[in-house]
């Protein structure tokens, strides 16, 4: 059995930041990762992954491979969608919130965390929602000081099924539904399993949870997701009708 990648956390309330803990080299490989190197639950859907839907004339499309027929084409390849992520619309929490891109920071080795109650994060190191296959990783706050419950402060009572939308730029979203959830405490989170790129298009939310002592939570709460389907912007091909 692997032993978890530890995990060193800034003494901030509601805090998210995960420590890298080799830097950009180590973080390189989690993010590169197979996954069939993983084990743990995260991994583990909890309900069957759901048909993709098929491209809409508004939507590029995968490139084929040589000799590949359209027909195969498209029951192997998600539609790619090219514009950038913008919000994240989650109907069972009631959350409507924006996306923030973000990084590491470069002068303590975390993983940046959003910077307002209400945003939530979107790792750029990670996969691209939209691009048809990887590990998209986003992170909220649970809550803030002064502020109260934060943006994800339910997302423990997401549950398989339940879906997470995220709208592009072009105003198309990306349908997600959950397959997994899980709570880990802060010492025993392996960042493989949350950085691990995936075949399938997928959809990783993280936030605080547990008991909160000496400036921090104890555990964290993630949830994966995969893609469903493709909402097309309102005026498209098939959206206006």
């Amino acid at each position: 059995m692997r032993t978890p990648t530890r995990l060193r956390i800034p003494l901030f309330l509601g805090g998210l930041a995960l420590a890298v803990v080799a830097g950009f080299v180590a973080l390189n490989l989690l993010v590169g990762d197979s996954p069939d190197t993983t084990t743990d639950e995260l991994y583990a859907a909890t309900t069957p992954t759901p048909a993709a839907t098929q491209a809409t004339e508004a939507t590029p499309t995968a490139t084929r491979a040589p000799g590949e027929t359209p027909d195969e084409a498209s029951a192997t390849r998600e539609p790619i969608l090219l514009s950038p992520p913008v919000a994240m619309h989650i109907a069972r929490l009631g959350v409507d919130a924006d996306l923030v891109t973000l990084g590491i920071d470069t002068r303590t080795g975390n993983m940046a965390a959003p910077d307002g109650p209400e945003l939530v994060g979107w790792y750029d190191f990670t996969a691209t929602p939209g691009a048809g296959t990887g590990n998209a990783v986003f992170a909220g706050h649970r809550d803030w000081r002064g502020y109260g419950p934060a943006v994800f402060y339910d997302l423990g009572k997401l549950e398989a099924g339940d879906t997470v939308d995220v709208e592009l730029q072009d105003g198309a979203t990306i349908r997600y539904v959950v397959v997994a959830e899980h709570t880990y405490p802060v010492g025993e989170i392996d960042m493989r399993e949350v950085l691990a790129r995936t075949d399938e298009e997928t959809l990783t939310l993280i936030t605080c949870t547990g008991t909160f002592e000496s400036g921090d939570y104890s555990d964290r709460h993630i949830v994966r997701a995969v893609r469903s389907e493709v909402i097309p912007a309102a005026g498209s091909a098939r959206g206006a009708g």
